[in-house]
């Protein structure tokens, strides 16, 4: 999750809630539709602030590098299943 920020500028909601099928990896780019905010009532999925909020990033090799590598030991196989998760799969 680290080498991902440090190398998109993704923000930690943004990263929170990034699912497999937000990432292309064969183009390198991973699309940002939503975020994850901790709100008094708990954790809530929606939408960036502004639709600039909104876009596509791309990663470079180092980033797609880690990516493929947690995917593949650490996240589940539907598209949905959230990348970066907390204990029994939660979101962080």
């Amino acid at each position: 999750m680290i080498t991902v920020a440090a190398f998109s500028g993704l923000r930690w909601g943004e990263l929170a809630a990034l699912r497999r099928c937000d990432v292309d990896l064969a183009a390198g780019t991973v699309r940002v539709p939503r975020k994850l905010a901790a709100l008094k009532s708990g954790l809530e999925f929606g939408p960036p602030k502004s639709a600039a909020g909104i876009r596509v990033v791309a990663l470079p090799a180092v980033a797609r590098k880690a990516l493929i590598s947690h995917l593949g030991k650490f996240t589940g196989a539907h598209p949905d299943a959230l990348i970066f998760t907390g204990d029994k799969d939660m979101p962080l």
